[in-house]
């Protein structure tokens, strides 16, 4: 899995709000193809929540994680982390 593809992605998901997946590939700046393949892994790992028009947000999970890991220190330990 291409990191750097993936976290585009996720940060396009970033504000909490659906997207059609034209709208993720225009701002992640790849092809639709990629991008599919990504939202594919993402949603069977329920890291992103896909509504009946195929409209796609984070999950409130992924979400909360990716907020707190932006918040954390670098060097705090896991148990800081977790905590």
């Amino acid at each position: 899995m291409d990191k750097q593809a993936t976290d585009r992605i996720l940060d396009a998901l970033k504000n909490g709000r659906y997207h059609t997946p034209k709208e993720i590939t225009e701002k992640a700046a790849m092809e639709e193809r990629k991008v599919r393949l990504i939202i594919a892994f993402l949603e069977k790992f329920q890291f992103i929540d896909i509504d009946k028009n195929g409209n796609i947000k984070l999950s409130n999970l992924t979400k909360q994680f990716l907020q707190k890991l932006n918040e954390t220190d670098p060097t705090s330990s896991y148990e800081e982390i977790t905590a």
